[in-house]
Formats: C-alpha cells, structure tokens, sequence
C-alpha cells in the first residue's frame, strides 16, 4: 500500500503504460477511498481534504476500472462508481454499529455524513437524538 495523496495514486495509474497495471492502481484507490471514507469518515473533519474528496476519488477510480474491464467486471465497477457514497454509508453503518451518537460532535459527525452521502441510517439517527431533517431537507435537495 502506497502512503501518498490519492489524486498522486490516480493520477499515477492514469499515466501508467498498461491496461492491467492502471486496473490495479484504480482499484487500489477505490479501495482506500472507500475504506477511509467509510471507517475513519469522522476524523476527516479535521483533515485539509473531507469526505466528498475521498467520495469523489474513489467514484472516479472504480469508474475508470469499469472501462478497462469487460462484462460482469464492469457492470461490479460502474455500480460502484455510481453508488460510492451509499457503499461509504454501509461501511460507516458497519464501523459504527456498536457505537451509536452521544455527543454535540458525534451527532455533527452524523449530520456532515448524511449532507454528504444521503445516507437514511445517519437520518434515522439524527431523528432519533431529536434532530428535525425537515428543513435541512430542502436545503440538501437543492444542493
């Protein structure tokens, strides 16, 4: 595993000489994006890039893997690609069974998750602790 930026990894792969050498670079984006994103989401706030960079990277890494493969390769890779935030949201769920929101900042950490993925398991839990999505709501669908 390589330790550096991931817009360097991609760009990386992007420029590598063959087709299965920049399928594994991808991957391994998509990988650490996703795995970031979603087991250690709450520590990017207080990180120069946030959720939505790793979101972006890693649903640009699994759609370039998805052009450089074929059939069902690439509909697995598209899916991922399209769906990142909402496959950020599951390992997020999963990291965070045990630990449900008790403080102002867990529940701040809840709310910049569910601005940034849409996810209904942070909604739920925000409604939960009292919190009224309604007009925060109209506010994300806008956006």
């Amino acid at each position: 595993m390589r330790s550096e930026p991931l817009a360097l990894m991609l760009k990386d792969a992007i420029e590598s000489p063959d087709r299965p050498t920049q399928s594994l670079m991808l991957r391994q984006v998509g990988d650490v994006s996703l795995y970031v994103a979603g087991f250690f989401h709450e520590s990017l706030t207080r990180k120069a890039v946030d959720l939505d960079y790793y979101i972006q990277m890693g649903g640009s890494a699994y759609h370039g893997v998805s052009l450089r493969q074929t059939e069902p390769q690439r509909s697995m890779y598209a899916e991922l690609a399209d769906r990142f935030g909402t496959f950020v949201d599951v390992f997020t769920g999963v990291a965070q069974a045990a630990l449900p929101a008790r403080t102002e900042t867990d529940l701040l950490r809840l709310y910049d998750l569910w601005v940034a993925t849409g996810s209904d398991r942070a909604a739920k839990a925000l409604r939960e602790a009292g919190i009224d999505l309604s007009m925060a709501a109209k506010d994300y669908k806008k956006a």
